[in-house]
C-alpha cells in the first residue's frame, strides 16, 4: 500500500470509529457484531476470562 492508500484507509477507519461510538446503541450493535459481547450485552466466552486468570474467578 502506498502511503495515501494507508492515509485514506486509516481516515475511514477514524471515521467508523466516529460513528460507532457516537450512541451507546451502535456501540453495543458493534461489540455484537464481532463477538465480543453477546445478544444479552455480557461477555462472549472468548472474552470473559481474557484479563482475570481462571483460577481467580
Amino acid at each position: 500500500m502506498s502511503k495515501t492508500e494507508i492515509d485514506k484507509f486509516a481516515a475511514r477507519i477514524k471515521a467508523y470509529g466516529k460513528k460507532v461510538a457516537s450512541s451507546k446503541k451502535k456501540s453495543e450493535d458493534f461489540l455484537y457484531k464481532i463477538g465480543v459481547t453477546t445478544k444479552d450485552g455480557e461477555l462472549s466466552i472468548n472474552y470473559k476470562n481474557l484479563c482475570t486468570p481462571p483460577d481467580r474467578v
